[in-house]
């Protein structure tokens, strides 16, 4: 009997160190993990199978600063969405909020990977890419496009300006 009660002491004092060494090692992972997506340039979205949210990186929260009060494992996308169509938040939604807001939450429930735009308050373009997860739940890309836009705007610009002096000329 005294071997038995030996064995399961080292089998417990044995489990004990393993269950905290895993738990160590999950932490430095979780860490890691965070320091890698927070330096990343574009926003990235994790939610739960129930449009929750459950990790963001800083860029995400720098891009939606106006909602980043709003972010919480409690609180949904959809319903930061509802919020920021409330505050004024995306320019495309003023005067037709309800349409708007169920076409945005139409693509959110079925997150295809087809990459759409997204106008903020704040002048700046966004491009949006959102799947679906193993688990049910959605992965967000954010990325900034604002520049982008500005260059293809200049661009068309000059290609009219081009198009009117070229008429002119060949009307003079």
């Amino acid at each position: 009997m005294p071997k038995v009660r030996l064995r399961e002491r080292i089998a417990r004092l044995l489990g004990g160190r393993a269950l905290a060494a895993a738990n160590a090692q999950a932490v430095i992972a979780g860490q890691r993990l965070r320091e890698a997506l927070d330096l990343l340039p574009e926003g990235i979205v994790f939610l739960d199978a129930d449009g929750r949210y459950l990790l963001w990186n800083k860029r995400y929260a720098e891009i939606y600063h106006r909602s980043a009060d709003l972010f919480s494992s409690q609180v949904t996308l959809a319903d930061t969405l509802r919020t920021g169509v409330a505050r004024g938040d995306y320019p495309d939604a003023v005067g037709r909020e309800e349409e708007w807001l169920a076409a945005r939450l139409a693509k959110l429930k079925n997150p295809t990977g087809e990459r759409h735009e997204q106008r903020l308050a704040d002048g700046r373009w966004l491009m949006i890419e959102e799947r679906r997860t193993a688990d049910g739940g959605v992965i967000g890309l954010r990325v900034d496009i604002t520049e982008m836009k500005r260059q293809a705007a200049a661009l068309e610009d000059a290609l009219h300006r081009a198009e009117v002096a070229s008429r002119a000329k060949t009307e003079f």
